[in-house]
């Protein structure tokens, strides 16, 4: 019962997460999800990135080298982090690509918005 529990409330949460998340990107307009867009990347990547070389550090033992239960464990998470720290500068590059776009939106919009304004004093 009390797992039944755990499971719906879970989805509740995920429901009204998902919920959130659109209702803001709808609210927002393009400009402005262009920059959270950039920054939830950036921000996961360089997590990501730190992670990975916080776990290598601390399986490293007195004399430096890194130490592992087997030689599969040694394969395998050696294969994840690469995979990972690939992952994580394609997303960092990814969040570059985007804050890059967010300032060319910006500086469109602002040289719209004045030129609006040119405009409307021109015709007065």
């Amino acid at each position: 019962m009390q797992v039944g529990f755990l499971i719906f409330n879970f989805s509740h949460k995920m429901i009204l997460f998902k919920f959130t998340c659109i209702i803001t990107f709808i609210i927002m307009d393009a400009v402005t999800s262009q920059l959270v867009l950039g920054i939830i990347p950036l921000v996961i990547g360089i997590g990501l990135i730190y992670w990975i070389s916080r776990r290598k550090f601390y399986r490293r033992n007195m004399a430096g080298l890194e130490g592992f239960s087997s030689f599969e464990a040694s394969v395998f998470v050696s294969f994840l982090e690469r995979i990972g720290k690939w992952l994580a500068y394609g997303m960092i590059i990814l969040a570059i690509l985007t804050l890059w776009s967010y300032s060319r939106m910006k500086k469109d919009k602002e040289k719209q918005h004045q030129e609006v304004k040119i405009e409307q004093a021109t015709q007065h």
